[in-house]
């Protein structure tokens, strides 16, 4: 499949990712997602080498969703800010890993850089 978009009036596509099931809590989609979101809104990195840093964010945030420590709807800020601050991967992944709670690990987020 895949996404449309629209920008700068010219229709674009982003071709569907293939991302290896681990499990059936759908987090491939959600990847693709976030992928597609981080094309359309023009980030300026290399994107063999922006897909590498927002996987692995992706793949921790998830696993804290799974296990419970983050919340979907709170994940879904932490992961939008992640990805405005992706050249930032290790700092991002240092503050997950500090098992803060939600709003304060969006802030911390949010304030890099």
């Amino acid at each position: 499949n895949g996404v449309l978009y629209v920008k700068e009036r010219q229709v674009k596509m982003i071709p569907a990712v293939n991302v290896v099931k681990k499990d059936d809590s759908n987090y491939d989609a959600a990847f693709f997602g976030a992928y597609a979101y981080s094309i359309i809104r023009g980030f300026d990195m290399d994107m063999k080498e922006k897909r590498a840093m927002i996987k692995e964010i992706a793949e921790f945030l998830a696993y804290k969703v799974r296990s419970g420590e983050i919340s979907v709807e709170g994940s879904d800020g932490i992961w939008r800010a992640a990805l405005e601050k992706a050249e930032y991967q290790d700092a991002i992944i240092d503050i997950l890993d500090m098992e803060l709670p939600e709003d304060e690990t969006l802030r911390r987020i949010q304030r890099l850089g």
